[in-house]
């Protein structure tokens, strides 16, 4: 936790500001001042959600205590069922016809690219193209691999391609020394997070293009902005704060 606060802390700081860029006050009072209240449907879910939540959270504790855990696909599953329990949830079989089911197909297409990454042996591959990085300094090594890995996010899930880009600079990891190796993996991991530019890459990404609000390219253009500067700071904290630990 500690080796995340400060990229937690500076990035809360710069994306309100950078978001914010062009709107004016005016506009942003409008639109607050016509916030109606929560209904008891709206109430509800919060409940709901916040149950879910609680579980989830629970749940990484409760095999370490009780000896079990719940799986987490039976878990999300029965709570999304809840929603349609008379007098608990609120949707009916009707609902269904409503639901955005390109989204489903945003995040298929997104493991499916993941999928043939490692079928077709192009995992393998850009490791061997890659080897290059070896040679860089630390910290040209942190940025090269925030880069890849950042814009790699943009196509694919962020879990589909942690799986894929970690075992990929492993490999390197193995060659570094112990805690650079390490801060190496991290900083992987850490950049398969900023997925900002595209509906595809993350859930909050595509549930915001589904509204019809937000233009792809407005998004993929404040996106753009926002993968460099989370590249920036990660690259400088990992090699600057991370290396004091």
């Amino acid at each position: 936790m500690l080796y995340m606060l400060p990229i937690v802390t500076m990035m809360l700081l710069v994306m309100p500001w950078l978001l914010s860029l062009g709107v004016n006050e005016e506009s942003i009072d409008d639109m607050t001042d016509d916030i109606p209240k929560l209904t008891g449907t709206q109430k509800r879910l919060y409940i709901i959600i916040g149950l879910l939540a609680f579980v989830l959270i629970a749940n990484t504790f409760f095999k370490q205590f009780f000896g079990f855990s719940l799986n987490e696909k039976l878990v999300l599953l029965g709570f999304g069922l809840l929603m349609f329990v008379p007098k608990v949830g609120f949707l009916e079989w009707e609902d269904t016809r409503a639901m955005p089911y390109e989204i489903i197909f945003l995040f298929g297409a997104g493991f499916s690219i993941a999928s043939a990454f490692s079928s077709t042996g192009l995992a393998s591959e850009i490791s061997q193209r890659m080897h290059f990085i070896s040679d860089l300094p630390l910290f040209w090594m942190f940025v090269v691999v925030a880069l890849f890995v950042t814009f790699s996010t943009e196509v694919t899930s962020n879990t589909a391609l942690t799986s894929i880009a970690v075992p990929i600079f492993y490999e390197f990891a193995k060659e570094m020394p112990q805690h650079e190796g390490m801060m190496l993996l991290m900083v992987a991991t850490v950049a398969a997070s900023y997925a900002f530019m595209l509906p595809i890459a993350t859930p909050p990404n595509a549930i915001v293009m589904s509204s019809k609000v937000i233009r792809i390219k407005d998004m993929a253009w404040v996106g753009l902005k926002l993968n460099v500067i989370g590249v920036t700071l990660l690259s400088f904290v990992a090699y600057f704060v991370w290396g004091l630990f």
